[in-house]
């Protein structure tokens, strides 16, 4: 099993109008709604690709409901702590130039209560997972050391960690040494102190950033995102770059939350079915975790639904990504 944690569940609600005119009344021509959010968009790549998802979270209210009905219909699995608060929506605007404006509500109060109720289901599920990924913000009360406290958790049963959080509880979570840190190439930036050079020709300065970075931070990987320019991942011996191909994006919400499942399952794949991972061994191929977590992300931007990836889509943009490596 592995198990997803996406504090921060969202109702998500997508429109698709012709323009969108600022001032002006604009009508909408079809509404679609759906549970969203990163850990639930994690735990739906990893279900298509024939993992065990379990997705941890919060939810209340009308929204909580409607959001937990979601997950049962797709057969997500899932455990959710009952907030006294509404779950927040997400509307995301899409033109038919492909423009995207989303519009994100505040993300619910959370109780002493049910932070403790959190921490008690964790603990619960932990020790039968094989994978840990944490994916987002945590809620705003939960304390700044909770992320890093799972993490810590995760390694006392041998579980290897994703994180995929950057700002605050994220970053208490590094701390903790994951070993794989997923971030976007801002997130990167702040974390190095600095802006980095885009292009072949400065693969190099990037390279010694990242190595940097995987030395204070005792993590394995470090995987870069880059949208429509690709990504790019080291671990300390070696970069690799991945690029994408050239498509016509419907809707890029929830394209790095495939990605992240791509990764995971890639990792999965290489040790198989029922195996268990005590040591995360240097053997196993960044390259080809890149390059499925790529073709995640393309294929997830075909459809209009965040999270959502077809498989016969899936298969033939994987053929598709190139991957270039780079010695130390």
């Amino acid at each position: 099993m592995v198990l997803v944690i996406g504090q921060n569940s969202t109702w998500q609600k997508t429109c698709l109008l012709p323009q969108l005119k600022s001032g002006e009344v604009n009508r909408i021509d079809r509404v679609i709604f759906g549970a969203a959010g990163k850990g639930a968009n994690v735990a739906r790549g990893l279900k298509l690709l024939a993992k065990k998802p379990h997705l941890l979270g919060y939810t209340g209210g009308i929204n909580g409901d409607r959001f937990i009905n979601a997950c049962k219909s797709e057969g997500l699995e899932s455990s959710f702590i009952p907030l006294e608060h509404e779950t927040r929506i997400c509307t995301t605007i899409i033109e038919s130039s492909g423009r995207t404006t989303e519009l994100i509500e505040p993300s619910p109060v959370v109780s002493d209560q049910e932070i403790a109720a959190f921490k008690q289901e964790f603990q619960k599920k932990i020790p039968a997972a094989v994978f840990l990924a944490i994916t987002g913000t945590a809620l705003p009360a939960e304390p700044d050391e909770c992320y890093k406290d799972y993490l810590i958790q995760a390694k006392s049963h041998n579980v290897p960690v994703l994180l995929d959080s950057y700002r605050r509880h994220g970053a208490r979570a590094l701390e903790a040494a994951p070993e794989i840190l997923k971030v976007n190439l801002q997130e990167v930036e702040e974390l190095a102190g600095e802006k980095l050079s885009a292009g072949v020709s400065k693969v190099v300065s990037r390279f010694m950033v990242y190595n940097e970075m995987i030395e204070k931070f005792g993590i394995r990987w470090i995987i870069i995102t880059k949208g429509a320019e690709g990504a790019e991942g080291c671990d300390g011996s070696k970069l690799v770059r991945v690029s994408l191909p050239d498509v016509k994006a419907v809707n890029p919400i929830g394209s790095g939350d495939a990605f992240s499942a791509g990764i995971i399952a890639s990792v999965l794949d290489e040790i198989g079915e029922g195996a268990v991972i005590r040591k995360f061994p240097e053997a196993f191929s960044l390259e080809r975790a890149l390059k499925w977590g790529a073709a995640m992300g393309t294929a997830n931007c075909l459809n209009i639904n965040p999270g959502f990836v077809e498989l016969t889509v899936l298969e033939k943009i994987f053929e598709r990504v190139v991957v270039e490596r780079r010695e130390k």
